[in-house]
């Protein structure tokens, strides 16, 4: 049995158990409702050879030819060549590998000090990609995680070798990053920034140390920080995306109303496991002999924060973790029996992996709207049809143009909070119906709006299914 403990053999089942989770997770990944206007935002670029700056999917737009800045442009070319390729399986294949990425990277980035210990990476690996399963989605974030742990690993690297040349890398990220998704592309050169920052101190008090970087290490800093910055402009929008991320951050209404950019409040339930998450981590830390780097507690407390402005962040302070954490987990070398509990944990992940596909898979491609609801859309061409803000990416993608979509940073300008407040019934509701003058609403079947327009005098029920009705202004 000694033979089977070596750290090739070890190697092996770790990366057997990423990959039972990988599959269980991934064939289990389901559609965000942003998707479908991705794709066919993806395919409208395609087809005429241009890069997307102004709204063509919204009928508002024709009223207020506001700017679009469609800073994930190059995903949604990306996603609509793969579903052209691949027209059933590109969203299965896009998050099983992407995913599978993540992991790899996260792993075998810092391999050797994940298999100090193989049972605690296990456990490790096994509650964070669990707090991982939410954001598994066809969504261009998932390239930001992949971002993200690349350069925590070239920003450690450098820190640990002074001789290291991989960190000029990073602009190369930056610049991939800010056509990817330029909404989080500042994230490179403020890290580039906490570790200069941290790096001008040395002490050493209690349970925190800090080391000074040598003059090397801040020059080379110093030169990607710069090189991080100016790359982010090389972009269809131009310098506009350098203030881009601080303007979206900065809107308290988007804040307060989309769910996933809310602030974490531990008032609500699932919001305790990022408590949790973070307990966890606190914990290791300080039950580890080794002291804490001053430039880690910077990098967990940033993350941290992040995480409390917004619920979408909690994934990053969860990344951060992995290239931190490995350095505080205490060595421990396998017992003999350890082998067959490893080796279950596999055969079961697996196994739950096998079992689930059929089931999960089928699901995939799940419809937001019926195609009873499209059809009658499609029929009648509204031109002024009001919708609430989650249908709006299903009806771009059946060229249906919609009052509001998952672009809240696009409408943030001109009608967001209108719509909002709309689908909420709350303030004067009546002068936002009159200021748009609908002419057909798709509203969900037992909404407050429903019953109101079902009450009025002024609109006849004319489709309806078990999600949504469609009500029609009377002439």
């Amino acid at each position: 049995m000694k033979s089977f403990i070596k750290k090739e053999k070890i190697t092996i089942i770790i990366c057997l158990f990423l990959i039972g989770i990988l599959c269980f997770i991934n064939i289990k990944a389901g559609i965000d409702p942003d998707y479908y206007w991705h794709i066919k935002a993806g395919r409208f670029m395609l087809e005429h050879g241009v890069i997307l700056k102004s709204d063509v999917f919204s009928w508002v737009s024709d009223i207020t030819n506001a700017y679009w800045m469609s800073h994930e442009w190059l995903f949604e070319v990306l996603i609509a060549s793969l579903a052209n390729i691949f027209p059933k399986y590109h969203v299965l294949i896009y998050t099983f590998f992407l995913f599978g990425i993540l992991l790899f990277v996260l792993f075998f980035m810092n391999k050797d000090k994940w298999l100090k210990n193989v049972l605690f990476t296990l456990i490790w690996f096994t509650i964070s990609i669990a707090f991982f399963m939410p954001f598994v989605l066809p969504r261009p974030q998932l390239f930001d995680f992949i971002f993200l742990a690349f350069c925590f690993y070239l920003l450690y690297d450098l820190k640990e070798k002074e001789n290291s040349k991989k960190i000029y890398f990073m602009p190369i990220i930056s610049l991939v990053w800010a056509n990817i998704h330029g909404g989080s592309s500042n994230i490179p050169y403020i890290l580039i920034l906490i570790f200069i920052i941290a790096g001008l101190f040395n002490f050493n008090c209690s349970h925190l140390e800090s080391k000074r970087l040598s003059r090397k290490q801040l020059k080379k800093y110093f030169i990607v920080f710069i090189l991080c910055i100016l790359v982010i402009i090389i972009n269809p929008h131009g310098i506009k995306m350098l203030s881009y991320p601080y303007v979206n951050m900065a809107d308290s209404f988007m804040l307060e109303t989309i769910t996933e950019w809310a602030p974490t409040n531990f008032n609500k339930s699932y919001h305790i496991l990022f408590y949790i998450y973070f307990s966890i981590n606190l914990l290791v830390i300080l039950t580890s002999k080794k002291k804490l780097e001053f430039t880690d507690l910077c990098i967990l407390g940033f993350t941290l924060f992040l995480g409390f402005k917004s619920v979408r962040f909690w994934i990053f302070f969860c990344i951060a973790s992995f290239s931190i954490i490995c350095n505080y987990i205490p060595n421990y070398k396998i017992k003999k029996n350890d082998e067959n509990y490893i080796l279950l944990l596999v055969i079961l992940l697996i196994t739950l992996s096998l079992s689930s596909y059929n089931k999960t898979f089928k699901n995939i491609e799940k419809k937001e709207l019926s195609t009873k609801i499209i059809s009658y859309l499609k029929d009648v061409k509204p031109k002024r049809l009001y919708n609430y803000y989650d249908y709006g990416g299903y009806l771009i993608y059946n060229n249906i143009e919609v009052f509001i979509d998952g672009r809240a940073d696009l409408y943030s300008k001109y009608n967001y909070e209108d719509a909002y407040r709309l689908s909420k019934l709350s303030g004067n509701f009546q002068k936002i119906i009159d200021k748009y003058n609908f002419d057909y609403y798709l509203v969900n079947k037992n909404s407050g709006l429903s019953n109101y327009l079902k009450l009025s005098n002024n609109y006849d029920l004319v489709m309806s299914d078990k999600k949504v009705s469609i009500y029609k202004t009377k002439e």
